[in-house]
């Protein structure tokens, strides 16, 4: 495939900024553009986690008895204003086709396409940096208040089993072993044992 010998690349997060030094090595004059500093976008938010393992989608089957729930807490993950609901209900139909399991198999499928070379991609480009130390297998450990909460379910542990992604279930004291600031009313939690962890800037905490 032919590549323009100029090109204009939108968005200096982690992945504008990839793909800008991957078309520079490719001989490309490139123009990376963005209304924010490098890393102020989409990538500010994701807690220094790098997250090979993420095979488990947020529409999944049991989603649509949870909505009420989740949109009468303040502390849910979904809010949804009345006046909105028009122009959010075809986005909503298309979100509870992609919750039937046969297609949440297919978005993990895809997901761990994805995901699944993480650690190879980001090492060489560290590595080029002098920075290999940026990064940490310190593990990610997802907890719940509920017993067996954590897992996600049955279908969430075939997908990452099919993906062949290493998690521990731990609960009790194990939980407070792992991290022992959380609170003791955690009984359930998952641990990935292949999840790395990358410092924040200080300049990006707020």
């Amino acid at each position: 495939m032919k590549i323009a010998r100029e090109v204009l690349v939108a968005g200096a997060g982690i992945v504008g900024a990839s793909c800008a030094l991957e078309l520079q090595r490719r001989g490309c004059k490139v123009t990376l553009i963005d209304p924010r500093s490098p890393g102020g976008g989409c990538s500010f938010g994701n807690a220094g986690n790098v997250v090979a393992g993420a095979v488990v989608p947020f529409a999944m089957p049991g989603n649509l008895l949870r909505i009420p729930s989740w949109v009468l807490s303040p502390y849910g993950p979904v809010s949804i204003k009345l006046r909105h609901l028009p122009r959010l209900t075809p986005w909503l139909l298309r979100w509870l086709k992609a919750s039937h399991s046969t297609n949440a198999r297919h978005i993990s499928k895809a997901m761990h396409a994805l995901h699944r070379d993480t650690f190879s991609l980001y090492l060489p480009l560290l590595r080029e940096l002098g920075e290999t130390d940026l990064i940490r297998k310190v593990g990610q450990l997802y907890v719940s208040r509920h017993l067996h909460g954590a897992d996600g379910g049955a279908l969430s542990g075939a997908l990452r089993a099919e993906a062949g992604v290493r998690v521990e279930a731990v609960s009790g004291g194990q939980i407070q072993d792992l991290a022992p600031v959380l609170s003791k009313d955690y009984s359930s939690g998952i641990f990935f044992l292949t999840t790395v962890s990358a410092p924040i800037p200080t300049g990006w905490c707020k």
